[in-house]
């Protein structure tokens, strides 16, 4: 087993028909790891239990190439998994659902190294609890 990724978690798989009501098609700026931004397109929200607690993420869309993209901050962030967030890249169904399965959620590549430019979750995707799934903090093999 792989100790660098939490246990699967079936409780952490997702099939959700995202909420396009609101700010959909609107773009939003984020702030990457080395003081750029880039935007997205807004796709919609999300909503899912955690634990005892229903969460809402926003859905974005990379304006490029149209795919999905969802970065998020959980608690374990710094602690168990990288600083900076995790991604999940949500995959469309086709009824129109997405799949939104955290035990696929991966650090960007700035956890492994300079010179990359990651986007940074937005203020609205910083979740109040531990998402145990997915990679985990990316540790140096010692020599």
């Amino acid at each position: 087993r792989d100790s660098s990724y939490f246990s699967y978690n079936p409780a952490l798989q997702f099939e959700l028909a995202p909420d396009a009501s609101g700010e959909q098609g609107a773009t939003i700026t984020l702030d990457t790891s080395d003081g750029q931004v880039v935007d997205f397109l807004i796709a919609g929200t999300i909503r899912f239990l955690v634990g005892n607690g229903e969460y809402e993420l926003t859905l974005l869309k990379d304006s490029d190439r149209g795919r999905f993209f969802l970065p998020f901050h959980d608690a374990t962030n710094g602690l168990e998994t990288y600083l900076g967030g995790r991604y999940l890249d949500p995959q469309q169904k086709p009824n129109g659902k997405l799949t939104i399965d955290f035990n696929y959620a991966y650090s960007p590549y700035c956890a492994y190294g300079e010179g990359w430019s990651c986007p940074l979750p937005p203020e609205q995707n910083k979740l109040p609890v531990e998402i145990h799934a997915g990679e985990k903090a990316f540790q140096p093999k010692s020599q």
